[in-house]
């Protein structure tokens, strides 16, 4: 009992040993590092272009008779232009006298062409040199007019100069790569793995250690309880104390006139020990064989000395 007490005693050192180094390296927690990394991103932005743009017109120098007039056809498209940028601009002069000076588009034209009223996108009524300007409103075809119907006498000679203007604009689409910095945490979860399995099997080394000294400490204290103090002891011996008398063995004693002496031996041997005695240690006793003892007992029970 006493070596199982150590033994118990062992496992709980041990126990919480195992115990307490798996609390402290689960207290830590995880191993962790921290890694950085540059990661590029790119991001797409917009960039607006804005070209702006000159187209020469038709320009010369020409005469317009009295009480007539000269044309000039102006085609345009507005496709592919910034709205209301399309402009265009003539630059005139007029050497013997003034002339009127008018633009129309198709359906005025068409008007103007058979006498009914019409109205001008742009005009300047007798003039000897100016600038007309005008802005389209759609893409088509535009009349410009020099008209010297007024004046029915002199010839006129025009020098003109003429230009479109517009602004066009181009949206691309660029990409532009930016790093940022990204910091990753990484966690190693070893330290808290092996703490666990010290301290798991450590909680039950103790667990188990623990019933075994609680087994071993309530076997004493049985024992201990068991054990009569000195007083009881000496009152019990000093007790009188009953003795059963033993059942005394029934022997028939029939007195024969010719009793071998070894007969007479075993018999006598058989009633001092009050009819319970070992064949060999009688053997012993009495100097005579087993089968030779076995022999006599079968002769006196044949006798009816014993039962």
């Amino acid at each position: 009992m006493k070596k199982f007490g150590l033994c118990a005693f062992a496992i709980v050192l041990l126990g919480i040993l195992l115990s307490t180094v798996g609390a402290i390296e689960i207290s830590k927690g995880p191993a962790h590092s921290v890694v950085s990394r540059e990661i590029p991103t790119v991001t797409p932005y917009s960039v607006s272009k804005v070209e702006n743009v000159t187209r020469e017109l038709e320009s010369d120098e020409f005469v317009i008779g009295t009480g007539s007039y000269d044309m000039r056809k102006i085609v345009v498209d507005l496709s592919n232009k910034d709205p209301e940028s399309d402009r265009i601009v003539y630059f005139l002069e007029v050497e013997g006298g003034s002339i009127d000076v008018y633009i129309l588009d198709s359906g005025n034209y068409t008007l103007w062409t058979t006498g009914l009223p019409y109205l001008a996108e742009a005009r300047l009524n007798d003039v000897h040199e100016g600038t007309l300007e005008f802005k389209p409103k759609s893409s088509g075809t535009y009349y410009l007019i020099y008209d010297n119907s007024s004046d029915q006498k002199t010839s006129k000679t025009v020098y003109d100069s003429g230009r479109e203007f517009w602004a066009s604009t181009t949206v691309e689409t660029l990409y532009r790569t930016e790093y940022r910095a990204e910091h990753v945490t990484i966690y190693d979860y070893g330290r808290v793995y092996y703490g666990y399995i010290a301290f798991l099997p450590g909680l039950s080394l103790f667990v188990l250690g623990g019933a075994m000294v609680l087994r071993s400490r309530i076997g004493i204290a049985w024992r201990s309880s068991r054990r009569l103090s000195p007083l009881k002891e000496k009152r019990i011996r000093e007790m009188p104390k009953r003795v059963e008398e033993k059942p005394q063995p029934t022997v028939r004693i029939i007195p024969l006139e010719t009793s071998p002496s070894m007969d007479d031996r075993v018999f006598d041997y058989i009633v001092k020990r009050e009819g319970v005695i070992s064949l060999s240690q009688a053997s012993e006793d009495l100097g005579i064989s087993i089968e030779k003892l076995k022999a006599s007992v079968e002769r006196l029970k044949k006798e009816g000395k014993i039962e």
